[in-house]
């Protein structure tokens, strides 16, 4: 039996991320912005500089998200996605053939004042991106940022595709192009794998003075490109003679995924007592441990498995939407987002978000606020303003998990 729970487990998790009969609205998308689910579309935008005039998109997407009709028995069948960014739209067409790969990318050449709708720090660009399946009518929203033209560095993976964003392997090689013989200067960051305090206790900030060490200075070649290793924790390559740098957060493999025995053990951290927790990590039988702890959580087997495609879920949920200088379980939003899961409403306002739980206004609604406290090596971090108040709702919510009765979100 522990052998097929926990191969459940890990199914789940390599799958859809959670079991579900019905597809999820563009409606519901829109509500709620930490909901990876309820989007059905995840597309992969990067912008790359060819000059100060103009500029290229590139799209990756899952061809199995997009909806392939065709329009008569003997013709094939198509995707049909539209793309628009500022003043500039482009159509792509996909036709089913056999043996495709999963991935359908695409590139578009355009000048960068038709994509100019405002403007960043320093004069750079940023902009909207609205990627549409239209045989489905699904969108998704992703934002576009381009550097001022005489900070144009370009990223890239070993295949010669842009970066989309900042999460790397560990081990993998990036590229970086920018002008002729520049100097670099490497700088690491590595933080303490601590887990946040939880939302009814004290709180000290682990990372509010993690700086960055140097390590080592890195030359371009003629053409201004040099590759780099990327190691453990975060780095950061400072130009030497531009007002720019590159940050880059070494990651596990397989993120954001949970697959390897120890990381689903170790992410159950917040439902686990301390004793149950040490017992797994050092039994000589981790996986039958990890087995037996969901089972007990729910019972039987059916419910351990809901509980389980839940649990990982969300944390894998957490990890895309809330990583910077830790991966995002272990921060304020994904510890929240984990235990309680997705908020019926987030409200944002400045340099704060609300999430709210329940009905909004009953007497049972439970709000959590979270100010924005950006470092130089995390813009991403979120601080909870925490309460004991928070005390009875939090050990409501353990006490759930234990007994089985989560539901998904």
């Amino acid at each position: 039996m522990n052998k097929w729970i926990l191969g459940l487990c890990v199914g789940a998790v390599l799958g859809a991320v959670g079991c579900s009969s019905s597809l999820p609205s563009v409606q519901t998308a829109a509500r709620k912005p930490y909901d990876w689910e309820a989007r059905l579309l995840h597309p992969e935008v990067s912008v790359m500089r060819l000059s100060p005039d103009s500029a290229a998109l590139f799209l990756r997407i899952d061809r199995n998200e997009l909806l392939y009709l065709r329009d008569a028995p003997e013709l094939p069948f198509t995707a049909s996605v539209q793309i628009q960014a500022g003043a500039q739209s482009w159509r792509l067409r996909d036709t089913l053939a056999p043996n495709m790969p999963q991935r359908l990318d695409a590139v578009w050449r355009f000048a960068v004042r038709d994509v100019d709708s405002t403007r960043m720090r320093g004069e750079g660009l940023r902009a909207e991106v609205h990627i549409r399946d239209l045989h489905r009518n699904a969108e998704a929203l992703e934002s576009l940022e381009l550097p001022p033209a005489h900070q144009t560095v370009n990223r890239f993976d070993a295949s010669g595709w842009p970066l989309a964003g900042r999460d790397v392997a560990v081990g993998d090689t990036v590229y970086l192009q920018g002008p002729g013989g520049m100097g670099w200067v490497w700088l690491q960051a590595v933080a303490e794998p601590n887990l946040p305090s939880p939302p009814f206790s004290s709180f000290s900030d682990p990372l509010a003075d993690l700086e960055a060490r140097a390590l080592d200075t890195l030359q371009a070649d003629a053409e201004g490109r040099f590759a780099f290793v990327v190691p453990e924790g975060t780095s950061v390559l400072r130009s030497l003679a531009l007002d720019f740098e590159v940050i880059l957060h070494g990651r596990r493999a397989d993120f954001p995924h949970v697959r390897t025995v120890p990381y689903l053990i170790e992410t159950t951290r917040y439902v686990t007592s301390r004793s149950e927790y040490e017992r797994m990590t050092s039994s000589d039988d981790p996986k039958g441990g990890l087995d037996a702890f969901w089972l007990d959580c729910g019972n039987d087997e059916d419910r351990a498995a809901n509980l389980i495609a839940t649990y990982y879920g969300r944390v894998e949920e957490a990890n895309r939407y809330f990583s910077g200088l830790q991966e995002g379980w272990r921060t304020d939003r994904g510890m929240v987002h984990i235990v309680y899961g997705v908020p019926n409403k987030v409200r944002r306002s400045g340099r704060s978000e609300w999430w709210i739980y329940g009905e909004e206004g009953s007497a049972n609604t439970i709000t959590f606020s979270f100010r924005h406290a950006p470092t130089e090596l995390d813009a991403n971090r979120y601080i909870l303003d925490r309460s004991i108040q928070f005390r009875p709702t939090w050990d409501r919510m353990v006490t759930s998990w234990r007994n089985g009765r989560i539901q998904g979100d």
